[in-house]
């Protein structure tokens, strides 16, 4: 049977109108199926830890970096990122010398842990990841903790520490060793006399608390590696890079990594030239 010209243009519309429920009918399932994933993705980025994510991606850069450092492209100052590094006079030799940022480094002369509520506002403005930590020399002179009792430094630590992670409650907290004065300084300064036992207090406060803690103990020999200034306090310039290299390789999983640079090729900057000196660290 033949059809006429109206009925094959009803045919022909029909079919045009099916194709055209067909294809509405695959772009909706698609685009739900589309949404279906996005929101599927959101919600496995919401059930992660945020802090884990930024700690990845912080680890990440790291690397780089490291392994730009290990290839002899840059200092090992470059790896400090995102950071504070709160401390005494022998601490602001990093950016005395010129080593690292100054607005970074809060640390002067005579300063103890009691000097973390100075910083405060500082601390909270630059959001760091890491908080570098170096007291104890002039902490040790003022017998701090010592109104609370035996172990009181402990409690003070947690104190202050305590405020810093209320202004940055994400903050990784990096608590070094005190780095001693040379035996001959020590003995001529009977307030040092508790130097084992403030160590003692530093060490199981991290262990307590969970602070990584640096242990710089190799590093300054104790007090008889030839890195100090004629007061025996304060330190010379090329110890920075050391110290500087044990922080990072004790507070990350590049531990084991050894240095592929000469201490002697890290310049200070013309800013950092001047001599740190002084009895009071």
């Amino acid at each position: 049977m033949k059809l006429n010209k109206q009925q094959t243009m009803a045919a022909a519309g029909g079919t045009v109108a099916v194709l055209a429920a067909v294809l509405f009918f695959k772009g909706c399932l698609t685009n739900a199926m589309s949404e279906q994933g996005g929101r599927a993705y959101l919600a496995s980025l919401e059930s992660k830890d945020v802090q884990s994510v930024n700690e990845a991606i912080q680890q990440k850069k790291m690397d780089k970096l490291f392994d730009s450092y290990s290839k002899g492209e840059t200092s090992v100052f470059s790896l400090f990122q995102d950071y504070v590094f709160l401390g005494d006079s022998r601490a602001n030799g990093f950016k005395g010398y010129g080593y690292l940022d100054s607005s970074r480094v809060l640390a002067e002369v005579s300063q103890t842990i009691r000097n973390v509520d100075d910083y405060l506002d500082v601390i909270e403005s630059l959001k760091p990841s890491t908080v570098y930590i170096s007291y104890g020399i002039n902490d040790m002179a003022s017998h701090l903790g010592s109104d609370r009792g035996e172990n009181g430094y402990i409690d003070l630590m947690k104190e202050q520490i305590d405020k810093i992670l209320q202004r940055v409650p994400n903050a990784k907290i990096v608590v070094n060793s005190i780095l001693p004065a040379s035996p001959s300084t020590r003995e001529s300064n009977p307030e040092w006399a508790d130097y084992d036992h403030y160590q003692d207090m530093v060490k199981a406060a991290c262990q307590q608390y969970g602070w990584t803690y640096i242990d710089n103990t190799d590093i300054t020999q104790n007090g008889q590696a030839p890195v100090y200034e004629k007061d025996g306090i304060h330190f010379i310039p090329s110890f920075y890079q050391t110290w500087a290299e044990n922080i990072i390789k004790q507070s990350s999983h590049l531990k084991n990594s050894s240095s592929s640079q000469d201490s002697s090729s890290q310049e200070p900057s013309k800013d950092g030239q001047k001599e740190q000196k002084g009895d009071a660290a």
